[in-house]
């Protein structure tokens, strides 16, 4: 029997299944404690078209606005930006998490 190499793999693999983005979820832990139940964030990656038209300043901020859900609603849900009366949505990111939070979320 013979040993497939990677690129053999790679190649026989469905397209579909390598362009899948990836998910995953992440609990924080500080805000866990404070609500008295999981906040548990669903964090997707992005495709490149909309990492491109993340620019300027605020980068971190602007990815996680993208990138993460809540129960399924994005951070910038009216009834989440209402509720701490914010109308810059890049603002919600910092209102509720630490800046080692927005890094680690950044990084995932």
């Amino acid at each position: 029997m013979e040993n497939k190499s990677i690129l053999d793999i790679l190649l026989e693999t469905d397209i579909n299944k390598i362009s899948e983005l990836s998910k995953t979820t992440v609990e924080i832990n500080r805000l866990s404690k404070v609500l008295g139940e999981k906040l548990i964030l669903d964090i997707r990656a992005l495709t490149s078209q909309e990492l491109e038209i993340i620019e300027g300043d605020n980068i971190y901020e602007k990815y996680i606005i993208k990138a993460v859900t809540i129960e399924g609603k994005k951070l910038t849900d009216p009834i989440l930006l209402n509720k701490f009366n914010i109308k810059d949505p890049l603002k919600i990111v910092n209102k509720l998490f630490n800046a080692g939070e927005i890094f680690n979320l950044y990084k995932r």
